[in-house]
């Protein structure tokens, strides 16, 4: 899981996600997708991407609430996948 499936954002209700749990939510995300395009961890990884990964919280923060209010469009994931490949790519090239 890269990020949260559509499943999954239909199940949380606005006041299910306090910041703390879209906090949570978000790390899980990031932490995953770091594993899997990088192949390391998010805490073994050089401070430039843990800052990276922060920028990604801040944006996808946005990004989430737009989906909670209906906006679960496939154009709208497909273009949040596209921002963060694009942020973690000069890491990969580093890092491989």
């Amino acid at each position: 899981m890269m990020f949260l499936t559509y499943e999954e954002l239909e199940e949380l209700s606005p006041l299910d996600v306090t910041e703390r749990k879209l906090d949570e939510l978000l790390l899980k995300s990031a932490n995953e997708y770091v594993s899997r395009y990088l192949g390391k961890e998010y805490e073994d990884s050089p401070a430039p991407l843990k800052d990276a990964v922060l920028m990604i919280f801040t944006d996808r923060k946005d990004w989430y609430r737009k989906l909670q209010t209906g906006d679960k469009t496939e154009k709208n994931l497909k273009a949040a996948e596209d921002s963060i490949r694009t942020l973690l790519e000069p890491f990969r090239a580093r890092t491989i």
